[in-house]
């Protein structure tokens, strides 16, 4: 599992919201184990950077209607699903689609006239929208005589299938008549034609006699007939397969780049800020190649406008950008979109050297910055920051990752720091190359708390009563030094 990114009201919050329990009961399946729902929205819940406008949390609920493969998503009060599709705004799925067509197509040795393929997967990947496109690609439309779509959901009703293969072969829809009427009309509709039928979003696994009596029916048509169902569950594919299943993933990176740009940026071009890129590509991480979860979440206008424009933006945190560097890219702090911003946690940024000082003067109600993987002695240029309460150089953080990126360049606290009057608590750790504090820790005069952990050149200079930058410090109440 990937490793999490917490941020108050995230993203990936409006995300679950917009998409709705029954696509995060669809996705919970990934995993296959009890909690599904719980781990999906940990794991959407992740995005790396994430954000929060709590100005856009009213519009959430309209996002789910908006989403286009919501025809993919089923509830308990059931939907439908049509055969129609945009094949230019698919991404992806050109291989799937002509190996599908190929199993299709071919010469099956099975002693029936009708062959049965399925293709399986986790809700929101993509399966409607790929029997969609089968059933509208031409070389299928010339290999049989007759097309029809049902979508089933989860109401396996052989009757009701049976309506709606009629109503789909004949653009009629049949009277309120019998089963046996009804068996005897299909048989006309399909029997000794060479025909292919989707069964959409199959969701029935325990009652193999209703399978059974449906495929009983299915049986006459002519040597050559494909039934394609698009399923969630493995159990369905196996029972109603005669021929194979088809397990169909996620998206390529460069794929789920491609359908994300369309979603979040105008006209699909990338943005000139290289921040917001780099954020957007550590989002795609964590989709998992999902195109649902990529649409909504690039459809939201909170990334369509950037970061700046964040407004209620109160927790930012910033972890594992490998290609992020906040001091040559300031555009996100730019302006007064920030202007909520209590708390920033930058951790393992291997690019960062500083942070940009226009930016900085920016936030102006930061009370708590907590960072590491500097490397420039002037990390920090600007004196902004007049709100800043706590400040911490390389955090104790416990994560899962084995990766860590210490402050073991930084070899100055500029002298400047005392213009954060409001400073109240200063944690230094694993500053190695740190060999003084400054003068200007003399005039902080709300600090209440310093600790100093494992930076050896301080520990001897912070001696009480002895080092030489014990006097810098004497005032502070709470002083911790090891």
């Amino acid at each position: 599992m990937a490793e999490a990114f917490s941020i108050a009201g995230s993203v990936a919050a409006q995300a679950i919201g917009s998409l709705g329990s029954p696509v995060l009961k669809e996705l919970g399946m990934l995993w296959g184990l009890k909690g599904e729902l719980q781990k999906l929205q940990n794991t959407v819940s992740a995005i790396q950077a994430k954000l929060l406008d709590a100005e856009e949390k009213q519009a959430a609920g309209d996002n789910a209607t908006r989403t286009e493969e919501k025809r993919g998503v089923s509830s308990s009060e059931g939907r439908d699903s049509h055969s129609f599709v945009l094949a230019e705004e698919v991404f992806g799925r050109e291989d799937d689609k002509e190996k599908l067509i190929g199993l299709l197509l071919r010469e099956s040795n099975l002693r029936d006239n009708v062959a049965i393929l399925s293709i399986v997967g986790i809700g929101g990947l993509g399966k409607t929208t790929l029997a969609q496109l089968l059933f509208n690609d031409e070389k299928v439309k010339k290999h049989f005589e007759l097309k029809m779509w049902v979508c089933v959901s989860d109401n396996f009703d052989v009757g009701e299938i049976v309506k709606k293969m009629i109503e789909s072969a004949t653009d009629k829809k049949p009277g309120d008549v019998g089963m046996d009427s009804l068996i005897r009309e299909v048989g006309k509709v399909i029997g000794g034609k060479k025909y292919f039928l989707v069964l959409d979003d199959v969701w029935n696994e325990d009652d193999i006699k209703k399978w059974d009596d449906l495929e009983k029916l299915l049986l006459c048509g002519a040597r050559g007939s494909r039934v394609l169902v698009t399923t969630r569950s493995e159990k369905v594919a196996n029972i109603g397969c005669s021929v194979e299943s088809y397990k169909l993933k996620g998206l390529e990176e460069h794929e789920s780049w491609s359908l994300f740009k369309q979603m979040a940026f105008r006209n699909r071009a990338e943005p000139e800020s290289s921040t917001f890129i780099a954020i957007g590509k550590e989002i795609l991480k964590e989709c998992r190649g999902v195109p649902l979860v990529i649409r909504t979440i690039g459809r939201l206008e909170t990334l369509s406008r950037g970061i700046q424009h964040l407004t209620a933006l109160q927790t930012l945190e910033l972890r594992y950008c490998d290609e992020l560097d906040l001091g040559k890219d300031d555009d996100w702090m730019q302006g007064q979109g920030l202007k909520s911003l209590r708390t920033l946690n930058i951790y393992s940024l291997p690019k960062l050297v500083s942070l940009p000082e226009e930016g900085l003067r920016n936030l102006t109600s930061l009370q708590d910055l907590s960072i590491d993987s500097c490397k420039d002695k002037d990390w920090m240029q600007g004196q902004g920051l007049k709100s800043l309460r706590t400040l911490k150089i390389n955090p104790s953080y416990h994560s899962t990752s084995v990766r860590d990126f210490s402050c073991v360049s930084l070899t100055a606290v500029p002298d400047w720091i005392h213009k954060w009057r409001s400073l109240e608590e200063f944690t230094i750790r694993s500053c190695t190359s740190l060999t003084s504090l400054p003068e200007g820790m003399r005039r902080l005069t709300s600090l209440r708390n310093l600790t100093i952990i494992d930076c050896p050149i301080l520990l001897q200079r912070c001696e009480k009563d002895k080092g030489k930058d014990w006097p810098k410090i004497a005032h502070i109440p709470d002083l911790k030094v090891y």
